[in-house]
């Protein structure tokens, strides 16, 4: 990362929903202002995840992995967001009794620094969990409703670079004509250019 601040998503997670760049959006302004900031979605089997704990002002006070009596619903998904002091701070971690290096290892550094924010989720935002073959065909379902009810293709990058302004518009039609014979290039050149059919 060469210092820059980052963005960790592990890739067994499925966030959507119309307003979660503004959620994103949210908390990367709040990393900037803390140090670490992390998504906390409500959830009815909170023993299976990562339970937030807080205090009566909405503060962190600790992060209890998969407890048997959980403190909440609220939990942490796998998004979080981190300044540039990470790649310093995860040189102090050292490994676990998996043998792995742990994310919550990090995050409980930030939060010992109490430079950690919280940044809940709404109802609009769909979270899935795709650990196992049950829950990823579950995500899959729900993901294919959403398109088909909203009308759009989820999980396009190149879409939101556009959106947010990191590419214009031909450069979208750059890549649209790239894959101009699958249904994606298509959506893109009848949705996003359609004055260039």
């Amino acid at each position: 990362l060469n210092g820059a601040s980052s963005v960790l998503a592990l890739s067994d997670n499925v966030f959507f929903g119309k307003n979660f760049f503004t959620f994103a959006e949210k908390a990367l302004t709040k990393m900037k202002q803390k140090g670490s900031a992390i998504f906390g979605v409500t959830v009815p089997d909170p023993e299976k995840f990562g339970v937030i704990e807080l205090d009566k002002n909405d503060n962190i006070i600790g992060i209890i992995e998969k407890p048997d009596n959980p403190k909440s619903n609220l939990i942490t998904p796998g998004m979080y967001f981190f300044d540039s002091k990470a790649c310093e701070l995860v040189k102090k971690i050292k490994p676990s009794a998996r043998g792995e290096l742990e994310i919550t290892d990090l995050i409980e550094i930030y939060l010992s620094q109490n430079n950690l924010a919280l940044q809940k989720l709404d109802g609009n935002i769909v979270w899935h969990d795709t650990g196992n073959a049950d829950a990823l065909l579950v995500a899959a379902q729900k993901v294919k409703n959403y398109e088909i009810n909203n009308k759009i293709k989820m999980g396009s990058y190149e879409i939101a670079s556009y959106e947010k302004g990191f590419i214009d518009k031909d450069g979208l039609l750059k890549i649209a004509q790239k894959f101009s014979k699958s249904d994606y290039g298509q959506y893109i050149k009848d949705v996003y250019l359609g004055e260039v059919n």
